[in-house]
């Protein structure tokens, strides 16, 4: 299940998702489910024809639990991207975030290890991407766990407590 967060937007390139899609699913024969989260009014004609599922922007937090808890890749394909929120919020649920080494998600995101993130920003890109999830059992409890270390509070707590006493 790969999911893309989108606002229609020129800046969201959408239009990467959505062949990077189209050609996953010629080669992979339909065994995998893009779902999309936002704003889109302008895309119900496109969902029929890849069956990209839809899903309203306004979401409760039991519903997102859910959502991320059944995700295999978060994609993000923005022409900039200064920190992705959503990118994190996937990381605490284990999902691994497929997009471009140009963005600042590769502050947090160690290619193939925690995510993918592509040197050819192309719908090819992300396709090479989202493939590598495809073939890759990604443990989410892992990634949970590297998560959980990078972002322990203690160890931030202890930093900036350091910081105020030097």
């Amino acid at each position: 299940l790969f999911y893309l967060v989108h606002y229609w937007k020129k800046t969201r390139r959408f239009n990467f998702f959505y062949e990077a899609i189209k050609n996953l699913k010629k080669k992979y024969k339909n065994n995998f489910q893009a779902v999309v989260l936002g704003d889109y009014n302008n895309l119900f004609k496109l969902d029929k024809e890849l069956d990209i599922k839809i899903f309203n922007k306004n979401t409760n937090q039991e519903f997102l639990d859910n959502f991320y808890s059944s995700l295999d890749a978060l994609v993000v394909c923005s022409k900039i991207e200064s920190f992705s929120q959503t990118s994190l919020e996937a990381q605490f649920y284990g999902v691994p975030t497929v997009s471009f080494n140009n963005l600042g998600l590769s502050e947090f995101i160690n290619h193939k290890v925690n995510g993918f993130l592509s040197k050819d920003i192309s719908p090819e890109g992300l396709c090479e991407g989202l493939e590598w999830i495809l073939k890759k059992d990604i443990k989410k409890e892992n990634l949970r766990k590297q998560f959980d270390k990078l972002y322990n509070i203690e160890k931030y707590m202890n930093d900036y407590l350091n910081f105020i006493n030097d």
